[in-house]
């Protein structure tokens, strides 16, 4: 997710929103459209089978099921893909999608390739060719300054964080099954197990939204604060880790009830999502110029001086090395148990206006990283910290990139484009 020099344009899309508020709930599937046919009947449903009450879900994640299923890939946010991606800028297509692309794709156990725009359409497209096979139109604008992801659900059904405040469910071939009306505009879900959606909004709400095979519902809402820019995570003990206006919050979902067990705050706002190594410690980006390192129960195990904003949400890979960029063009590898610097890489330094990072970064098989810059460029450095490759789109770069089983490296860009950069 990313907020922030731009903040301004969050507050201004989501009051645009806001007035929509009211359609959301009337939302029905005719409003929007589908290549594949008109889509069925959809309502918002007032409950759906979930735990018994009080009874804490079954909330770990389910086992990999295709390459890329939600924003940064796994609930850890780890970014990492299992694939070894582009050397080099082989372009093997470009798709035009109408509209600026700040959104971030996500990738179908098929290949299908599923990503949105700002005007609001969410395309399925064909991973060979880059052509759609249907489009859905949310009908209204989704906020152009945010870099939300479709959920994949194992089943192949798509969790879109659409327009109107409204979560929606399509079926693979592009069919409304349900919505979800929402108290703000709704951020990346994260797929947890026992059919269950973690999903914050831009209101500073929580929810566990309840999906069953045909309708779905929030089990609970908990209002955590004012404003939020960023996705939720899963810890590894099954907690849900978010951010909330100058704060990391973590959430226990007791089954009819979510339950605040901390806060950690610091001096400034927080635009970006988590990310959560496997031992539990979470990295947070602030715009109060440092990055951190919080432990399991909420104690500042390290902080590291960025000296600028960060709009670009981190990332942890399994081996717990943490990546991390900043709004000078400085992407920051280190240990996330104690935030000792591996590396630091800059494809322009010194330069008088730097290329900000406004990607989270994403982490090959290899350790090769990729990400976009504010200034339209997608870049690829190898672990080594030698860059492989530098593409210009000519507008901004801000859709968090995905990675196919063939290694191809998917991202948007505001010119209208999402890239395909193969082998």
């Amino acid at each position: 997710m990313r907020g922030a020099s731009r903040a301004s344009r969050h507050r201004l899309a989501a009051t645009r929103l806001n007035m929509t508020a009211l359609a959301a709930v009337l939302l029905a599937a005719g409003c929007g459209s589908s290549s594949s046919g008109s889509s069925p009947s959809s309502r918002t449903p007032t409950s759906v089978a979930g735990p018994a009450h009080g009874a804490a879900p079954n909330v770990a994640p389910p086992a990999d099921y295709t390459a890329w299923p939600e924003a940064e890939r796994s609930v850890r946010h780890s970014s990492q893909a299992t694939a070894k991606g582009p050397q080099s800028v082989h372009l093997r297509w470009k798709a035009a999608l109408g509209a600026a692309t700040t959104e971030g794709p996500s990738v179908g156990s098929d290949g299908t390739i599923y990503e949105s725009t700002d005007r609001g359409v969410l395309h399925a497209i064909d991973p060979r060719t880059g052509k759609d096979r249907w489009t859905y139109d949310g009908q209204g604008p989704i906020g152009g300054d945010l870099s939300t992801t479709a959920a994949v659900l194992p089943d192949g059904r798509i969790a879109w964080p659409g327009p109107r405040h409204t979560l929606f469910g399509l079926s693979p071939s592009g069919h409304v099954l349900w919505t979800v009306a929402l108290g703000g505009v709704p951020l990346s879900p994260v797929v947890a197990g026992g059919g269950t959606l973690y999903v914050m909004t831009t209101s500073g709400e929580l929810s566990a939204v309840q999906v069953s095979a045909s309708s779905a519902a929030p089990r609970w809402t908990i209002k955590l604060g004012k404003t939020s820019f960023g996705s939720p995570a899963i810890g590894p003990d099954g907690t849900v880790l978010t951010t909330v206006d100058n704060s990391l919050v973590k959430v226990r979902d007791n089954g009819g009830s979510g339950k605040q067990l901390w806060r950690f705050s610091v001096a400034k706002q927080v635009e970006v999502s988590p990310a959560v190594s496997p031992t539990g410690v979470t990295i947070l980006g602030t715009d109060d110029g440092f990055e951190y390192g919080v432990s399991a129960v909420g104690k500042q195990l390290w902080k590291h001086p960025i000296n600028t904003f960060s709009y670009s949400s981190p990332a942890v890979a399994d081996d717990g090395t943490a990546y991390f960029g900043d709004n000078k063009g400085a992407l920051t590898v280190v240990d996330s148990s104690n935030g000792t610097v591996a590396r630091t890489v800059n494809a322009t330094p010194g330069a008088a206006t730097p290329g900000n990072i406004w990607t989270a970064p994403l982490i090959d098989s290899a350790g090769d990283v990729y990400y976009g810059t504010n200034d339209g460029h997608v870049y690829g450095f190898a672990a080594t910290g030698s860059m492989l490759f530098d593409l210009s789109t000519g507008k901004t770069v801000a859709s968090y990139p995905a990675l196919t089983s063939d290694g191809g490296l998917l991202i948007g860009s505001d010119d209208g484009y999402l890239y395909d950069i193969g082998q």
